[in-house]
């Protein structure tokens, strides 16, 4: 797999990803919508050209740290049903370079949006 990079595990049983994961260097989509997954490995802040990462469905309860560390993210889809869950991503430190966050109960945070993302605020 030295040179996937797209990679789509939607509607799978999957309950985990791999640690491996992490050395798909050249991953730049990622799906894991409709899976079981409830944590993600630590291996995945090594994915320096992932760009597109969909989090919809999952079991996730929190949000990881690392998602921060990933540079080259620019669009991300997850759903949510609290604020505060979503505000944490807000928190990160390179959000100002996600152009695109899609997400259950976003329209509510119209008048937040440019708080989250100054530069993009269109964007929701």
């Amino acid at each position: 797999m030295k040179n996937l990079e797209e990679l789509r595990l939607s509607e799978n049983p999957f309950s985990s990803v791999p640690e491996s994961i992490g050395n798909i260097d050249t991953l730049k989509d990622l799906v894991l919508e409709g899976t079981q997954i409830d944590s993600l490995p630590q291996t995945m802040e090594k994915l320096t050209s992932l760009n597109y990462l969909n989090l919809s469905k999952t079991k996730l309860n929190d949000v990881p740290d690392f998602i921060s560390k990933m540079e080259s993210l620019k669009t991300l889809h997850f759903q949510s049903e609290e604020y505060d869950r979503l505000k944490k991503w807000c928190e990160f430190e390179y959000s100002k370079y996600i152009n695109l966050l899609h997400g259950k109960n976003t329209r509510r945070l119209r008048p937040r949006s440019n708080i989250c993302f100054p530069q993009r605020e269109r964007t929701f």
